[in-house]
C-alpha cells in the first residue's frame, strides 16, 4: 500500500516515506525486489548490514526498519529497544508471549534475505545486497495478543504486516512430543493437525464456509485442511465436514497441562486427547472379557506439571466375564432345575404402609429371601481366580413362580425378577427381593376397642413343578441375622395404634407365609368412645332419679338417647361390616332399647301420678306397705290423713281467722271499728277487751305478741297436715317410680354378660 502526501509529513508507524516526499510506502513492501516509490527510492541501497555487538556474522539486518529508523546508534537510543534491556522498565514484562524479545528484535533488525548468506559480507567492504524480511503478520497477532497497551503502542500495528504469501521471517515452529506445538491462542500455529478433538476431520480451508476464512483472513497462513485459529479464538479450531467449527486435538507448547497416557491395553479412554489441562478427568474401559485390574482406579486426573494423579489402569482379562459367559451360554432359564427344588425362604415385615379396617385390607412393604440349588450352575474356583460368587440378573437363570394368596390388587404382577440373584460355586442361587403386598385380612372386632386382626401373607409355589417350600435358609449359608425366625413370635412392636407380631412358617410346603397379629391399643377409643358412652349411662341412671312431678324428664332422657345413636355411629363407622355387631355397639343398642321401654313405662306412671281417686284396700296394703317396704320407702299408709272428718277442718280455720283478727286488734288496725261492734260475731269477749280503757290494752300487748308467734306455726301445722293430706294414686306412683328405677339399675348390668354371651 502507497499513501501519496503533498506535503512532506512523518509516516506512519509501519510506513516509510518515499525520497522525494510524495507518498508513505509500507515498510515491508521497502527493497523487495519491486519499485512502488515513483522515483525509485525503496529499492536504493538495500544492503545487508552486520548488527552491532553481533557475535554471530549470519544474524544481517536491512535499514530502514518498520519505526523509520534508518542507523543502528538511532535503534539503540529508542524506547523501543528498551523493550530488551531486562533492566529497564519496560525488561522482561510478565505475562508476555515467549517470543516476544524475538519478534521485538526483528522489527527492531528486519532481517536481511540474501541468495548466499555465507557470502555476505563481502570482502574489502563491498556492499552485500538482497531483499528484507519483516516479522509475518500471523506472528504479530500471537505475540501481541498477550501484550498490554503501553508495548502496542510502541510497535506499529498488526495490520501493517507482510502476510506469508508476500514474503515475511517466523521463527522454526517449536517441537513437542515429536510434533509441531502452538503459543498463546494458536494464531501462529503452522502444524499439520488435522483433527478435532471428536476425531472429526478438517476440510479445505478454501472450501470451509464458502471461502469466508481465506478471503477474510488471507494472513492466517491457511493452507490444505490443517487446524487454524484466525478469528483469535482460545485455541485452534477447524471446519469439519458436517459444517461444525470444532476445536482441534493439538499441544500446546508452554501450558501447563499433562500428555497423552493412551489407551490401556484391551481398552479405551474418554476423552481421548494429545493434551489435557490441569483439573481435566481421563476415564477408562476395558473391552469385553477384560477388566482393570484391582488396585487401579478407572478415573484419573491431570495434576499439572504434566503428572497425573494416578497411573494408568491396567486392563486384565476379566474372569467374572468369561465364568458368566461359560456358565450361561449353554443355560436355558426356562428350563428347572433337576428333581425335586427344595426352596429355602426367610424375610421380614420392614413397614405396614397402610391398613383398612374397613376393607380388612393390609398394605406392607416385604423382603423376602429363597434360597435353592441348581446343578447347572456350579464351578470350581481354583479355575477363575478364587471366583466363589457373582451376581446375574434374575431373568438370567431360573426362578420359582410364585403367586401371592388373597391378593387385593388386581394391579399387582407378582415378584420382580429382573433384580440381580447371587449365584454361588455350589450352585446355591439367593434371590433377595422388596415387594409392596395388598392382601385380605381377618378381623374379630367384637372386642373393640380391644379387638384384633390377623393378615396371612402368603406366596404360592406352581403345584404343576416339583418344588417343596421349607422355611429357613435351605442350602444358603448366608447370615440372615435381621430376618424373623421361623414359627417364632418375636416381642410385639408398636404400629400405629396396634401392637404388632410378625410370624414366618410355611404352609403345607407349598406355601411361603407371614402372619401379622394385629392388637388394637385400647387407649384412644377409651378416651373417645368407651368413656362417653359410660357417662351417658350414668345421665340414664339419673334420669329416672329426677321428680315425677317435673316435666322436663321424658325430654331429657330423649336427649340421652340421641347422644347413644351418635355414639352408635362413630363405633360402627371405623370398624368392617360382620355379621354381628361389635360388642360395644350391640350394648349400646340393648341401653337404647331399655331407656326407651323405661320412658314409656315413667310416662304411665306420670299419668297414676296425677289421679285422684282410691286404691282398694287391698291394693293399698300391698303396694303403699308391702312394696314400699322393700323398696326402701317406708310404710306409706300411715302418711294418709283423715279426710272425712270434717268438724276438725272448720274448727281449725275458726282458730286461725280469729288469730289474725286478734293480731290486727293489737296493733291498732281499726279498732274504731270494733269497738263499734256491740255484737261481734266471732269474738264479743276479745271486742270487750279491745275496748277497755289504754292502761288495759297495754297489758295486753305482751299476749298479742304470743298470740302472733304461735300464728306462725299454725300455718306450718296446716302446710305438714296438707302434705300428709296426698292421695292413693300419688302414694303408688311415688312406688312404681323406685321399682322403674330398681328394675332399670338391673337390666342394665344384666345386659353386659347377656349381650356378650348371646353376641358370641
Amino acid at each position: 500500500m502507497v499513501i501519496y502526501i503533498k506535503t512532506a509529513i512523518d509516516c506512519p508507524l509501519g510506513y516509510l516515506q518515499c525520497k522525494d516526499g510524495d507518498a508513505c510506502l509500507l515498510a515491508w513492501k521497502w527493497c523487495d525486489g519491486r519499485v512502488d516509490c515513483t522515483d525509485g527510492s525503496d529499492e536504493e541501497r538495500c544492503e545487508c548490514l552486520t548488527i552491532p555487538g553481533n557475535s554471530n556474522n549470519s544474524r544481517l539486518a536491512m535499514l530502514p526498519n518498520q519505526l523509520g529508523q534508518t542507523t543502528f546508534e538511532e535503534i539503540q537510543n529508542s524506547s523501543v529497544a528498551e523493550l530488551l534491556n531486562i533492566n529497564s522498565s519496560y525488561g522482561n514484562p510478565e505475562g508476555v508471549h515467549p517470543e516476544f524479545g524475538q519478534f521485538v528484535s526483528t522489527i527492531l533488525y528486519p532481517r536481511c534475505n540474501v541468495s548466499d548468506q555465507n557470502m555476505c559480507p563481502l570482502p574489502g567492504n563491498g556492499i552485500c545486497t538482497g531483499t528484507q524480511l519483516l516479522p509475518c503478520r500471523s506472528w504479530c497477532k500471537e505475540v501481541l495478543n498477550t501484550a498490554d497497551d503501553r508495548i502496542r503502542n510502541l510497535l506499529p500495528q498488526c495490520d501493517v504486516f507482510p502476510p506469508p504469501q508476500h514474503g515475511c521471517w517466523n521463527p522454526e515452529p517449536e517441537i513437542k512430543n515429536n510434533e509441531v506445538c502452538y503459543y498463546g491462542s494458536g494464531m501462529n500455529y503452522r502444524g499439520t493437525g488435522s483433527t478435532t478433538l471428536s476425531g472429526a476431520a478438517c476440510v479445505e480451508w478454501t472450501a470451509a464456509q464458502g471461502g469466508f476464512y481465506t478471503t477474510e483472513y488471507p494472513w492466517a497462513n491457511l493452507v490444505h485442511n490443517y487446524c487454524r485459529n484466525p478469528t483469535g479464538l482460545e485455541r485452534p479450531f477447524c471446519i469439519t465436514e458436517e459444517g461444525s467449527q470444532e476445536e482441534c486435538d493439538l499441544i500446546p507448547c508452554n501450558a501447563d497441562g499433562c500428555l497423552d497416557l493412551g489407551p490401556p491395553n484391551y481398552g479405551r479412554r474418554s476423552p481421548g486427547k494429545r493434551f489435557y489441562f490441569v483439573g481435566e478427568r481421563v476415564a477408562f474401559t476395558c473391552n469385553e472379557g477384560y477388566s482393570i485390574k484391582s488396585g487401579y482406579t478407572n478415573e484419573v486426573r491431570c495434576i499439572g506439571n504434566g503428572r497425573w494423579e494416578y497411573v494408568k489402569p491396567i486392563c486384565s482379562v476379566n474372569m467374572r466375564g468369561r465364568l458368566e459367559k461359560e456358565l450361561l451360554d449353554v443355560y436355558s432359564p426356562n428350563l428347572t432345575p433337576e428333581g425335586n427344588v427344595l426352596i429355602g425362604f426367610t424375610g421380614s415385615v420392614e413397614q405396614i404402609v397402610d391398613l383398612d379396617e374397613k376393607k380388612e385390607q393390609l398394605i406392607a412393604s416385604l423382603i423376602f429371601q429363597f434360597t435353592w440349588q441348581d446343578s447347572r450352575l456350579e464351578w470350581d474356583p481354583k479355575y477363575y481366580d478364587g471366583i466363589d460368587v457373582f451376581s446375574v440378573p434374575g431373568s438370567s437363570v431360573w426362578t420359582p413362580a410364585l403367586s401371592l394368596k388373597r391378593n387385593a390388587d388386581p394391579s399387582y404382577t407378582g415378584l420382580e425378577k429382573g433384580i440381580p440373584v447371587q449365584v454361588s460355586n455350589n450352585g446355591v442361587i439367593t434371590w433377595r427381593v422388596e415387594t409392596l403386598t395388598t392382601t385380605m385380612c381377618d378381623a374379630d372386632p367384637f372386642y373393640f376397642p380391644v379387638d384384633t386382626m390377623e393378615c396371612h401373607i402368603c406366596f404360592s409355589a406352581t403345584a404343576a413343578i416339583g418344588q417343596s417350600i421349607q422355611c429357613g435358609h435351605g442350602n444358603s449359608t448366608e447370615d440372615y441375622s435381621s430376618s424373623l425366625t421361623c414359627d417364632a413370635s418375636p416381642p410385639a412392636i408398636q404400629e400405629g395404634e396396634w401392637y404388632r407380631k410378625d410370624r414366618l412358617f410355611a404352609n403345607g410346603n407349598r406355601e411361603a407365609c407371614f402372619a401379622v397379629q394385629l392388637e388394637r391399643i385400647p387407649s384412644f377409643h377409651i378416651a373417645t368412645t368407651i368413656g362417653p358412652c359410660v357417662i351417658l349411662v350414668v345421665l340414664m341412671v339419673i334420669t329416672f332419679v329426677m321428680p315425677l312431678d317435673r316435666g322436663d324428664r321424658i325430654s331429657f332422657g330423649v336427649t340421652i338417647q340421641l347422644s347413644m345413636v351418635v355414639s352408635l355411629v362413630f363405633v360402627t363407622d371405623v370398624l368392617p361390616v360382620k355379621g354381628a355387631l361389635p360388642f360395644f355397639a350391640t350394648l349400646i343398642v340393648v341401653y337404647m332399647a331399655l331407656m326407651g321401654v323405661f320412658l314409656f313405662f315413667t310416662m304411665g306412671i306420670i299419668t297414676i301420678h296425677d289421679m285422684e281417686e282410691s286404691l282398694s284396700p287391698s291394693a293399698k296394703t300391698f303396694f303403699l306397705r308391702y312394696m314400699a317396704r322393700m323398696l326402701l320407702l317406708g310404710d306409706l299408709t300411715k302418711r294418709k290423713g283423715p279426710s272425712d272428718d270434717e268438724e276438725t277442718d272448720v274448727t281449725s280455720h275458726t282458730v286461725i281467722e280469729m288469730a289474725i283478727e286478734d293480731t290486727k286488734a293489737v296493733s291498732g288496725e281499726d279498732s274504731t271499728d270494733i269497738c263499734g261492734t256491740k255484737n261481734h260475731p266471732f269474738a264479743p269477749d276479745m271486742t270487750e277487751t279491745l275496748c277497755e280503757s289504754p292502761s288495759s290494752v297495754k297489758k295486753r300487748t305482751m299476749a298479742g305478741t304470743n298470740q302472733a308467734q304461735g300464728l306462725d306455726e299454725l300455718f306450718k301445722a296446716k302446710d305438714n297436715e296438707e302434705e300428709k293430706d296426698v292421695s292413693d294414686y300419688t302414694l303408688l306412683a311415688k312406688v312404681l317410680d323406685r321399682l322403674c328405677l330398681v328394675l332399670y339399675v338391673i337390666c342394665i348390668s344384666a345386659a353386659v354378660p347377656a349381650t356378650m354371651y348371646l353376641g358370641k
